[in-house]
C-alpha cells in the first residue's frame, strides 16, 4: 500500500462516513433508552466483552464502532503528517478530528460512569449533551475540511486557506452549533418527557418548574425559522445563495412535521441525519465560494 494524496482522500472520506455512522448509532442508543444496556461499567459492558441482552447489545455496538472510529481518525491524524508538509491544511484539520474525538470518547465514559444515561433528568446531563452534541458536530465539520482540503491540488498550502469563507455563510456556519445544541436539548426533553398533544408538551414546557431542558426546548424552532428567514434574505439578493436556503428550508419542514407528529423516533434519527446533511453541505458550500 502507497501512502499518497489520493489514497489519503479516499481514506479520509470513508473516516467521515464512518464516524458519521458511529454518531447516528450513538443518538440510537440514547432515543432508545440504551444508554444504560451496560450499567456503570466503561469500557467494558458489565465486565464481559459480549453482552447479554438487547439493551446492552445496542450500548456494546456503539462502543465498538466509537473506539473504532477512534482508530480510524488517529490513523487519519497520522497519515495526514506522513504525506503533506508543515503547516498544510489537511495537518490542521486531522489533528483537530484526532482531539475532538478523543474528547468525544472521554464525554462519553463521563454519561456513562456518572449514569446520565437512560431515564436521568439530572440537569447536569443537559449541559453534558450540550457540550457532547457541539463537539461532534465539530468532529465532522473537521472531518469534512480535512477531506475537502484533500481534494485541493493547487490550494489548502495554509490553514489560513479555509479562513477566507466569505460574507454572509461565515455567520451562518458559526451559528449552526448553536442551532444543533438546541435540536439535541430538544430531543432529550421529548424523550424524558413525552407528551400525548402537542398542546400539552406547549403546557409543558411553559411551567415555572419546567425542566431546564423543557424551557430551553421551544428555542430549537425558533432558532431555525430565524435561521431560515436570514439566510432567505439573503437569497435574494445573492442568488449563489438559494441552494443552501432551500436546502435549509426542507429540514426545516421535516423538523416542523417530526414536532407536529411528537416526535416519533424513525424521524428524531431522520433528523439528525439530515442536520448533518446540511451541516456539511454548508461547509462545503461556504468552501467553494473563495
Amino acid at each position: 500500500m502507497k501512502l499518497n494524496p489520493s489514497f489519503f482522500k479516499n481514506y479520509s472520506l470513508f473516516t467521515l462516513v464512518f464516524v458519521l455512522l458511529a454518531i447516528f448509532w450513538g443518538a440510537w442508543v440514547r432515543l432508545s433508552f440504551s444508554g444504560d444496556g451496560c450499567g456503570s461499567s466503561w469500557p467494558l459492558c458489565e465486565d464481559k466483552i459480549f453482552p447479554e441482552n438487547v439493551k446492552a447489545l445496542i450500548e456494546w455496538l456503539h462502543r465498538l464502532s466509537s473506539g473504532l472510529a477512534l482508530c480510524f481518525v488517529f490513523i487519519l491524524f497520522a497519515m495526514a503528517f506522513k504525506i503533506y508538509p508543515k503547516n498544510h491544511g489537511v495537518r490542521a484539520f486531522s489533528t483537530a478530528s484526532f482531539v475532538l474525538i478523543l474528547i468525544s470518547a472521554l464525554i462519553g465514559a463521563v454519561l456513562v460512569l456518572s449514569g446520565l444515561v437512560g431515564a436521568n433528568t439530572d440537569k447536569v446531563r443537559v449541559l453534558v449533551l450540550a457540550v457532547h452534541s457541539v463537539n461532534s458536530l465539530l468532529l465532522v465539520g473537521a472531518l469534512t475540511l480535512c477531506y475537502k482540503m484533500s481534494l485541493w491540488k493547487k490550494r489548502g498550502e495554509k490553514i489560513t486557506d479555509i479562513l477566507k469563507v466569505k460574507k454572509p455563510m461565515i455567520y451562518f456556519v458559526s451559528l449552526f452549533p448553536l442551532l444543533a445544541l438546541t435540536g439535541n436539548i430538544a430531543s432529550l426533553a421529548g424523550q424524558l418527557f413525552p407528551s400525548l398533544s402537542l398542546s400539552s408538551a406547549l403546557a409543558l414546557d411553559l411551567l415555572p418548574s419546567a425542566h431546564i431542558s423543557l424551557k430551553i426546548r421551544p428555542l430549537h424552532p425558533l432558532l431555525a425559522v430565524s435561521f431560515l428567514l436570514g439566510l432567505s434574505f439573503f437569497a435574494f439578493s445573492k442568488k449563489h445563495l438559494l441552494a443552501p436556503a432551500l436546502a435549509v428550508l426542507a429540514v426545516v419542514l421535516f423538523g416542523f412535521a417530526t414536532l407536529v407528529f411528537l416526535s416519533p423516533l424513525w424521524m428524531k434519527i431522520t433528523h439528525l441525519v439530515l442536520a448533518y446533511v446540511l451541516w456539511i453541505f454548508l461547509l462545503d458550500f461556504s468552501i467553494q465560494k473563495l
